[in-house]
């Protein structure tokens, strides 16, 4: 077996007021989009009882995800969903899994048509390409980080998900718990 990554994870408490901050708003939001779409609650709900692969934990409980993490916006008439999260540690080998299972749970059980968007938070783990990037007048704009481009290219999601042992652990880890 190997060591854990994070042998002794922080576990986060959010409070009322961090939910409550957050549906005002998602409530704002959803006033200009239409009645069928998506709330930024329903989209935190169906992620936050997600399973760490690695502990014992939502990621919600690992603070991996907050209410603030979510963003829905209008791309051309039909909900952009967009989900930023934070791996427990900047070396974190699991980030792209925790990714796919936000993924595939959003997929699952927000219906209709929808652009969906996970993404890695900016300086939270250690996955920028050395090098890479654009200089424009003494400014890199670096590439977005490497998980996030995998977590959003429709070919690789669809490859991973193919593999037995990938879909088994995004399967463990998306089924429904009770908390």
């Amino acid at each position: 077996m190997e060591p854990l990554q994070n042998a002794a994870p922080r576990l986060v408490q959010l409070s009322t007021q961090d939910y409550e901050e957050e549906f005002k708003k998602w409530e704002h939001w959803s006033k200009n989009f239409p009645a069928d779409w998506p709330h930024g609650g329903d989209v935190y709900e169906s992620i936050r009882h997600i399973r760490d692969p690695e502990h014992p934990y939502s990621i919600e409980q690992l603070g991996i995800v907050r209410p603030s993490c979510i963003e829905i916006q209008d791309l051309r008439g039909m909900p952009h969903i967009q989900v930023t999260f934070t791996p427990t540690v900047s070396h974190c080998t699991l980030a792209t899994t925790i990714g796919l299972c936000i993924r595939s749970k959003l997929d699952d059980e927000i219906i209709g048509r929808k652009k969906i968007t996970v993404l890695v938070e900016p300086g939270s783990h250690n996955d920028f390409e050395e090098g890479k990037g654009t200089e424009v007048k003494d400014v890199i704009y670096l590439r977005p980080p490497v998980v996030s481009r995998r977590l959003n290219d429709k070919e690789r999601v669809a490859a991973a998900m193919e593999k037995e042992t990938i879909y088994s652990v995004i399967q463990k880890c998306t089924e429904d718990v009770e908390e």
